[in-house]
């Protein structure tokens, strides 16, 4: 499964086994539980089985269960390999190997050479950019806190279709935009959009003119790649 070709293309990029991946989460999820899921000889993980290395490689623990979404980051993987690899050689012929590394964007997978990262997009700009794919932003407010506090870094896939309970990032009829779990009423027509912070109100697609822009893909969090 493509799933499972996900998890060792990370593993392979950041240079990790099963047993030193288990090592990497402290423990959380086990050499066994990693061992079972890449040689499928087991039935399907819980999610929190997996979460751990999910969140290890700042991405969303769904990735490894939605063949959709899995496929999606290999294609953004490759891709990154490939602009770093026309980098590397550019570099050789023009002597800048000792060119610090553009900084920005969030970690999704590492070798020695080569830095994988999801395109980062402000929040003030998610509405002018045409959206495609993975890409990151920052969390405008605490309507979806304690989960995903104001300021924490956020990924989500443009393009696919929510499902219900997904976090989606929408807009309203005047352009404002929401981070909200979507809560089905009639399968495939009104729904509403609830925040977690019940300080927020409930958003209705209808009333509200919403238009879901992308699926939250998950939390990311800064890491040193040293």
């Amino acid at each position: 499964m493509i799933t499972r070709k996900l998890l060792r293309k990370l593993m392979d990029g950041a240079g990790l086994n099963p047993n030193s991946l288990a090592k990497a989460t402290g423990g959380r999820t086990k050499q066994p539980q990693i061992f079972r899921f890449l040689s499928n000889t087991s039935m399907e993980p819980k999610r929190s089985t997996l979460l751990p290395v999910a969140e290890y490689f700042g991405i969303s623990v769904e990735a490894f269960f939605d063949e959709e979404l899995a496929e999606q980051l290999l294609a953004d993987l490759k891709s990154s390999r490939d602009r770093a690899s026309t980098v590397r050689h550019d570099q050789a012929e023009t002597n800048l190997n000792n060119t610090p590394p553009a900084q920005g964007g969030a970690v999704i997978g590492q070798t020695h050479s080569t830095t994988f990262r999801i395109p980062s997009i402000q929040w003030a700009d998610l509405l002018s950019t045409d959206l495609v794919g993975l890409f990151q932003t920052q969390m405008a407010d605490d309507s979806m806190a304690p989960e995903l506090p104001k300021g924490s870094t956020v990924a989500f896939m443009a393009g696919i279709e929510p499902r219900a309970q997904d976090f989606v990032l929408v807009k309203d009829g005047d352009d404002n935009l929401y981070v909200r779990e979507m809560r089905q009423g009639r399968p495939g027509r009104r729904w509403q959009a609830y925040a977690l912070n019940t300080a927020y109100l409930p958003l209705d697609s209808e009333n509200d003119s919403l238009e879901v822009l992308a699926v939250f893909h998950g939390r990311l969090e800064r890491r040193s790649t040293k």
